[in-house]
């Protein structure tokens, strides 16, 4: 007897190995598994702009990294005494106008180096449902929590962003001709509308990565949000709050990921890897003993054995 729906194993034509460099860009979700990547020693930056949900605010993000396109203006947010741009995450608010001028600007500059430099970016959208910034009727990356009088709320229609992304997929392209891009949809349900209106969102998000896909050969699509909805189709599955996958789905998944791209030399790392992990974070109940050092010195054995291009330093990849 059958208990799941699994989704069966699917061939790709995308390889990742650890010599890659990584870029991933979106929700939350984006966030937690790419930092499995980075745990498992992926060379990967992770949304360096901060969080991001909307695809239209992600395309903002990559043509600002290419020069195509400046972020929204830097205002002063009188009540807590920051300066911000509604296109940035609210880590980067800060109290000096001009240090935050100067972060964005020395952050562009090493962003555009490295989108024309890396093997893959991983772009994660969240929700269709977006807020336009008054007059202007910009799409903004975040609210900071400002009065809903100062924003439209809308769902986004699938033709405005498979335009958008048909237009940036060719930059991107001509920016760094070798790149590969791999979609995925964030299983996080974003209920603040409704489970009907979340409904609705993540079918344009799955449909508009789907044409994006179909567009190109070196697009590829994650079923995340599948593997979350149907295979793993349970509450147990899920954080307390019932929205977000807990740390057991979260793994599942990432399992499924490397199974389905990383070649045989970087699966069989990631075992060599974890177990390296296990044992930096080991905690000695008595770090003079004899039997401490020895740990410590098959360890460093296991460590020179690895290559070269894994860092296992402190504060590495």
């Amino acid at each position: 007897m059958k208990f799941r729906t699994e989704l069966p194993h699917k061939a790709s034509f995308l390889e990742i190995d650890h010599q890659q460099d990584i870029l991933s860009l979106g929700s939350c979700f984006a966030d937690r598994i790419a930092h499995l990547m980075r745990k498992s020693k992926f060379s990967i930056r992770i949304n360096p702009l901060g969080i991001s949900y909307n695809p239209i605010s992600l395309a903002r993000t990559l043509r600002w990294m290419m020069g195509k396109e400046e972020l929204d203006e830097i205002r002063y947010h009188e009540q807590r005494g920051q300066y911000f741009s509604f296109d940035l995450h609210s880590s980067w608010a800060k109290a000096d106008k001009e240090e935050l001028e100067n972060a964005l600007s020395d952050l562009r500059q090493s962003l555009a180096s490295y989108l024309q430099e890396i093997d893959l970016l991983i772009l994660t959208f969240g929700t269709a449902r977006v807020y336009r910034l008054g007059e202007s009727q910009r799409i903004v990356a975040n609210n900071y929590a400002f009065p809903a009088d100062r924003f439209q709320r809308e769902l986004l229609g699938l033709e405005e962003m498979r335009a958008s992304y048909a237009d940036l997929i060719q930059e991107l392209k001509a920016y760094n001709p070798d790149l590969q891009i791999l979609l995925t949809v964030s299983p996080v349900r974003h209920v603040r509308d409704g489970l009907e209106e979340n409904a609705i969102s993540k079918s344009l998000l799955r449909i508009l990565c789907h044409q994006i896909e179909e567009s190109q050969p070196f697009i590829h699509y994650f079923p995340a949000y599948e593997i979350m909805l149907d295979d793993l189709r349970d509450y147990r599955f899920y954080e307390a709050d019932l929205i977000h996958p807990n740390e057991q789905a979260e793994t599942y998944i990432w399992e499924a990921f490397c199974k389905r791209y990383l070649n045989t030399d970087s699966l069989d790392l990631l075992e060599k890897i974890a177990a390296i992990q296990r044992d930096l974070a080991h905690k000695a109940f008595r770090p003079d003993s004899e039997a401490h050092q020895k740990f410590l010195r098959k360890l460093e054995q296991k460590i020179a054995a690895m290559p070269d291009y894994l860092d296992f330093e402190e504060g590495g990849i």
